[in-house]
């Protein structure tokens, strides 16, 4: 007998396959809770069954392959009895970097076409592990540019909000699900998207991987290196054989190299025989990345991002989701920046108070508008029906009709 109930992925075995987070999302509402009060109370379990610790960060990003998503994993599987590895990259915990840069998102991203379709065929609308790879920009499947913001009041969506469906703004609780405009089609497949779609689709056979692969595939490859290291330093902070490569330098030497990047981790000597003539030739054009420049560097560019939101128009975001976006570091940007970041936390709350205030007016406008209708049908259906037309959160709409 199990401890809780098993939830089953959605899509597993497919390149589609639900990861961790949606997945203990779904858990925590099949119990009744939040996934924070889930978390909490599967820490109290493992604590006192086996006498071990596990995290209590929501900043955890279970979809990885950490040393604590391993732990995280071990502790569900004991508990329900159901091994959720494959909605995670933990096959990679021995491969990729340590510092697990370059692996997954600090933030939520979604395909509204994809959230449409789960709701249409009756199922939770969920989110797909292909979406929390950095290096993940598109669906591939509706040509979307995957999205990282609500469309209704601009909030980026947190992993730890577990208190509405996963199709639901955590700020507003509007539709995610809703049609974008023209300019977020992207018809051509971004830089890597195969190698991506093939590495996820084959997670549940990658039990053999190869010790230090690209260390392997690139001494054994036969290409004028030099040119290699001109092209690809960067990626590997200008290191030509890395023993463990971040995530995103393994799918850009698979692009370049014109190779699967399954093959890659399984036979690196046998792949690198099979690298084709002319290689080199499906790199964008480098861009040095904010995550690889030197300290100094990296401090200046994040405080020209400071400067430019703090001069944009609103929806302005959090301090912390900003910093989210950007991976850098929220407390250090209170450290080193504490007048620029003052001025947006300023800003988003000025901001967050007008916007509460005006869908609050639509709310009141709504209601008067169908006050002829209130009679007719339950609260619950009268409060979602008032929530769509205005725009306002449920809770206000909620506050307004016991006043009222």
């Amino acid at each position: 007998m199990t401890t809780y109930f098993s939830v089953k992925p959605a899509a597993a075995g497919t390149a589609s396959v639900e990861c961790l987070s949606s997945l203990l999302h779904r858990l925590a509402v099949a119990h009744g809770v939040t996934r924070h009060q889930f978390i909490t109370h599967l820490r109290g379990w493992w604590a006192k069954q086996h006498q071990k610790h596990l995290p209590r960060c929501e900043e955890l990003r279970w979809d990885g392959y950490s040393e604590n998503v391993a732990l995280g994993l071990n502790a569900l599987c004991d508990a329900i009895g159901a091994n959720y590895s494959d909605c995670t990259l933990v096959a990679l915990k021995d491969v990729c970097a340590a510092n697990y840069i370059g692996s997954v998102k600090h933030y939520r991203a979604w395909c509204p076409a994809c959230y449409r379709d789960d709701l249409a065929a009756g199922g939770p609308a969920y989110d797909r592990l292909l979406w929390r790879i950095q290096a993940s920009v598109r669906c591939s499947l509706h040509r979307h540019i995957l999205v990282s913001n609500c469309p209704y009041c601009g909030s980026m969506q947190k992993n730890d909000t577990a208190s509405i469906e996963l199709h639901r703004c955590s700020s507003c609780g509007q539709s995610l699900a809703s049609q974008r405009d023209k300019q977020n089609y992207a018809p051509n497949p971004s830089f890597g998207e195969h190698q991506i779609h093939s590495l996820i689709e084959s997670l549940p056979n990658l039990s053999q991987i190869a010790m230090f692969p690209l260390q392997r595939f690139l001494s054994s490859v036969e290409v004028d290196m030099g040119k290699v290291a001109d092209d690809l330093g960067d990626l590997f902070h200008h290191r030509t054989y890395p023993a463990r490569p971040q995530l995103t330098s393994l799918i850009a030497v698979s692009v370049y190299f014109e190779v699967d990047i399954v093959d890659l981790l399984s036979d690196p000597e046998g792949t690198a025989k099979r690298v084709p003539l002319g290689v080199g030739r499906a790199l964008p054009d480098r861009k040095r990345r904010p995550s690889s420049l030197r300290r100094e560097e990296r401090s200046a560019w994040f405080e020209q991002e400071l400067l430019q939101v703090l001069r944009s128009a609103p929806p302005y975001p959090s301090v912390r989701d900003f910093c989210r976006a950007r991976d850098f570091s929220h407390h250090a940007a209170w450290s080193n920046f504490s007048s620029l970041t003052r001025k947006l936390s300023c800003k988003y709350h000025e901001w967050k108070n007008q916007e509460a205030t005006r869908l609050r007016r639509k709310a009141i406008s709504a209601i008067r508008a169908l006050h002829a209708k209130r009679s007719q049908v339950t609260e619950r259906e009268f409060v979602r029906i008032v929530v769509e037309r205005s725009g306002a959160p449920v809770h206000v709409v909620r506050s307004l009709l016991r006043s009222s």
